[in-house]
């Protein structure tokens, strides 16, 4: 049996700064996916671009980006209530609150232990 080499708890504030440039490149986006969604032929690639804005809480919950990683020199950090706003992302995220919330949410994983080894137990 294997043990872990080191386990450290780490305390991840809201990232304030990378929240507001997410929401506003989501928006600066969002509105281009909108304006191309009303060309006839193309309007698809406007649909997955508003798909992409619509689940942006989603993806950053799975992988808080790359500011985390260089701060803290971790691999990847996964929210540990992602599933939780995955399915919050699906029910409220078209409401404007729900999603600002959620994108919020997102940004601040809290107390998040790392386990560096082969085992975490």
């Amino acid at each position: 049996m294997q043990r872990v080499v080191s386990k450290i708890e780490i305390d991840f504030s809201f990232q304030k700064s990378l929240f507001i440039q997410t929401l506003l490149v989501s928006m600066v986006i969002g509105t281009g996916g909108y304006l191309i969604s009303l060309i006839p032929k193309v309007g698809v690639v406007g649909f997955l671009i508003l798909f992409v804005v619509y689940f942006m809480p989603t993806l950053v919950a799975f992988d808080l980006l790359s500011s985390y990683q260089k701060e803290y020199k971790i691999e990847k950090l996964l929210h540990p209530k992602r599933f939780f706003i995955l399915i919050l992302n699906v029910a409220f995220g078209l409401t404007v609150i729900g999603w600002l919330a959620l994108l919020a949410f997102a940004f601040k994983p809290g107390s998040n232990g790392r386990c560096w080894g082969l085992r975490c137990g």
